[in-house]
């Protein structure tokens, strides 16, 4: 007798979702298959490096130790010395703008 239901589940993300939306193929080769780039995106690695430093700001509270933890695998992730100038810029405004929100 056929199952009609399959035993197992498979999760469904909104990325899932959205990369159906996106490309059905993608979607395919992505979930399917589970094949993913090995190049790594240089802008995905700059927003990884800046949410890194978000995460240590917000669980801390301290804003040095955040744009250290922001920019302490900086080589490991390809970021320029321009780049790394930028993310700290970029952090350092963002903490001292959103320093007296009370976001937690």
């Amino acid at each position: 007798m056929a199952k009609l239901f399959p035993t197992t589940r498979k999760e469904l993300t909104h990325s899932a979702m959205q990369c159906f939306n996106d490309c059905r193929m993608k979607y395919h080769w992505r979930y399917e298959f589970g094949l993913v780039p090995t190049e790594k995106i240089q802008a995905l690695e700059f927003g990884s490096a800046f949410h890194k430093g978000l995460e240590f700001w917000f669980k801390y509270g301290i804003q040095d130790a955040a744009i250290g933890a922001a920019l302490g695998d900086a080589e490991e992730r390809g970021l320029t010395v321009e780049d790394q100038i930028k993310l700290e810029c970029m952090l350092t405004q963002y903490m001292e703008t959103y320093d007296h929100e009370n976001l937690i």
